[in-house]
């Protein structure tokens, strides 16, 4: 049941904190049938809108555009933080389990574990089920800030029109058993070019239009989850779409630049456990323990949705081929971003 767990919150938080040890108790959550929907919602919003709006920054770090063929090749790391808001939920609603009115922790709450009651009713496959389960307390008292680290790596190329094509690739690849492909495309196209007198100045206004996608399954063991050697394939899926739409402003000097944008990120996820699977609970029935069987098919499939206006303000250190920057975005979950720039032309 661990590992079940541990997989439904799945692999993304595995291997972007490495903390599946603090997810101890939440695999109770699963006693709550239909309410772990809404439970396991809550919990991972936050996680889910931190990646969405970590992969639409970097995109860029100058207005200017590129002469043809000219090109750059960029690495950064952005950290999306959750506001306070959004380190309790309020499930709403539930069917089985009392929830307390003061809300319950998401991924990036303190480590405070949350008891709830459950009452499930008797029916044809087991009987009347009472628990108090430990809903889990988040990893936020380990990390300096309420983020998911988002690593990007992008190459950008001058092509005609004043306008750079940008484009983010990682093919399909193993990262602690989970299978991901990433894809990125953007246009960076200048503006400046068309105000006249204003082109001749180190001022430059460009309109950038980009968008990431990131696919990844993990394929789950037989052995891990049940006994029937027969049960069909069992995955989780994760997949992420995010958009960005700015306009960008930069004032380049031979040492230093300076540059801001405005516009709007969003996008989507969607999450889900695929297959079917067998869980035992040990229960109390007249004071003796009593094993209790139940199957569930997909179990787990969540969606999440992130849209804000952003305004982002930055300065980059221009060293001859190399580029040093940083950049903040105010946005819903507001962004911090540093990277290195290799580029000619």
């Amino acid at each position: 049941m661990k590992r079940f767990i541990i997989t439904t919150l799945f692999t993304v938080m595995a291997t972007t904190f490495g903390y599946g040890q603090l997810l101890d108790g939440l695999e109770t959550v699963l006693l709550a049938k239909e309410d772990a929907q809404k439970l396991l919602q809550g919990y991972t919003n936050p996680l889910a809108k931190s990646f969405i709006y970590g992969l639409n920054t970097g995109w860029a770090h100058t207005a200017k555009t590129h002469k043809p063929l000219g090109f750059d090749i960029t690495v950064s790391a952005g950290a999306s933080m959750a506001p306070n808001t959004d380190l309790s939920f309020a499930p709403g609603e539930l069917r089985y389990v009392e929830s307390p009115t003061s809300g319950l922790p998401t991924i990036f709450s303190d480590s405070n574990a949350v008891p709830l009651d459950v009452v499930i009713p008797a029916n044809n496959e087991m009987l009347e089920l009472r628990a108090t389960i430990e809903f889990p307390g988040g990893v936020g008292d380990l990390l300096p800030v309420s983020a998911v680290p988002v690593p990007t790596a992008q190459a950008s190329v001058g092509i005609f029109l004043n306008t750079d094509v940008i484009v983010r690739y990682v093919p399909e690849t193993t990262i602690e058993g989970m299978d991901v492909s990433l894809q990125g495309i953007g246009i960076k196209h200048d503006l400046t070019q068309y105000l006249g007198s204003l082109s001749k100045l180190p001022f430059h206004l460009s309109i950038l239009v980009a968008q990431t996608k990131v696919n990844s399954r993990y394929n789950l063991e037989t052995t891990s989850l049940s006994q029937n050697p027969a049960a069909d394939l069992r995955y989780v899926d994760f997949n992420v779409e995010a958009q960005t739409l700015q306009l960008l402003g930069s004032l380049d000097f031979p040492f230093i630049s300076v540059f801001g944008a405005v516009g709007v990120s969003r996008g989507s996820a969607d999450l889900g456990m695929k297959g079917v699977y067998e869980l035992e609970y040990l229960q109390q029935v007249g004071g003796l323990d009593v094993t209790t069987t139940t199957s569930i098919t997909n179990p787990i499939s969540l969606d999440y949705s992130a849209n804000s206006t952003l305004a982002t303000a930055g300065i980059r250190l221009n060293l001859s081929i190399l580029k040093i920057y940083a950049q903040y975005s105010l946005q819903e979950y507001s962004t911090a971003t540093v990277g290195v720039s290799f580029g000619l032309r």
